[in-house]
Formats: C-alpha cells, structure tokens, sequence
C-alpha cells in the first residue's frame, strides 16, 4: 500500500508540473500574439486621419526672479569713497546681512571671523548683531570705514533710515573713536 500512495502522490505532481506549463505556454503564446496584431484604430488607412487642433490655454509661470542688492568695495584716496555693483543674494540669506557681510569683508583691518549674524529693521532702525570678533582696535580711518560704510551700506534698504550696531546682541556704545550710543542716519 504505501507503495501506491506515493505514486498517486507522484502522478498528482506530474499533472501539475504539466497544467502549469501548458498554461505558462499558453499566457507566453497569447502576449506575442499581441504584440504582433495592430488594432484596426492604429492601422494605416490610404487618407490621412483629420488633425483636430484644440486651443490649450497658455500658462505663464513667473519664475521668481533672484533678489539683488549693491555691494560696496571701500575705497580711501584722499577722502573715504566706496563703489558698488549688483550682485545677486543667495537664496534663504537675508539681502541686509548678505550687503554687510560683503562689505565688511573687503575691509582689511576686519577679522575674518567678524561677521553679521542678523539684522532686525524696526522702525526704520536696522538693528546689525556682529559677532564678537568685530570688537577689535582699529584706526581713524578703517572705523571711519567700517561705520559710514555700513551706513551707506544700508542707505540701499527704503525700509532702513537709521543703523544700530549690536554685538552679540548687545547694543555698542563706541567703536574705536565712533560714538554709536544713538542709531546713525543712513547714507543714500
């Protein structure tokens, strides 16, 4: 007996080795099939098929254009001047920190690592929080530089009529020989 039991075992699996591949061909049969027929809708006809033209609303998308501000180089022949060009900001960076942090980058007598960390505009009154490496001894000339330069800096904003500086959020009452206990009156 258990002899016959493993060959109806047998035969069952034989049946469905033999169904599966017989359907497996079948499925693989029917697809090249189709890939070969053309439905009568794509099948070439002697005349041309009409060309129905549809108006398709236009759509303008405005790309946002890049902000730009002036940027300042200083300039100190007999009297203290600077020149300007257009430069683009960099997107998600503030237009008044990007224009200090420019010029006061062209400053020689400013460390490198004093940079502009915020600027805040109340009022009118641009509040510019530098880092502590902006405390450093300068002279008559290059903090002459560094405050009408950032005066004249922000003479570009409309909404700027007055600069505060502040250092690590603290406001600064001198710079070197320049008195800074009041908001200085921008340049434009």
């Amino acid at each position: 007996m258990p002899s016959r039991t493993k060959t109806n075992a047998a035969n069952r699996a034989a049946w469905v080795f033999v169904i599966l591949g017989a359907v497996t061909l079948g499925a693989v049969a029917t697809v090249a099939q189709m890939g070969r027929t053309v439905p009568n809708a794509l099948r070439k006809t002697s005349a041309p098929a009409p060309v129905i033209q549809q108006e398709v609303p236009k759509t303008v998308v405005e790309t946002p254009k890049a902000e730009t501000v002036k940027v300042f180089r200083p300039s100190f022949g007999e009297q203290f001047t600077t020149e300007s060009h257009v430069s683009e900001v960099p997107r998600g960076v503030d237009p008044h920190v990007f224009a200090v942090n420019d010029y006061i980058s062209q400053i020689k007598a400013v460390p490198q690592e004093a940079r502009v960390k915020s600027v805040v505009v109340k009022d009118g009154v641009a509040e510019i929080d530098f880092t502590a490496a902006l405390r450093h001894g300068y002279g008559t000339e290059d903090e002459q530089m560094l405050v009408e330069g950032v005066c004249r800096v922000m003479g570009q904003f409309k909404d700027v009529t007055h600069v505060r500086f502040l250092l690590e959020g603290q406001p600064v009452d001198t710079l070197g020989g320049a008195d800074l206990r009041q908001p200085l009156a921008v340049t434009r």
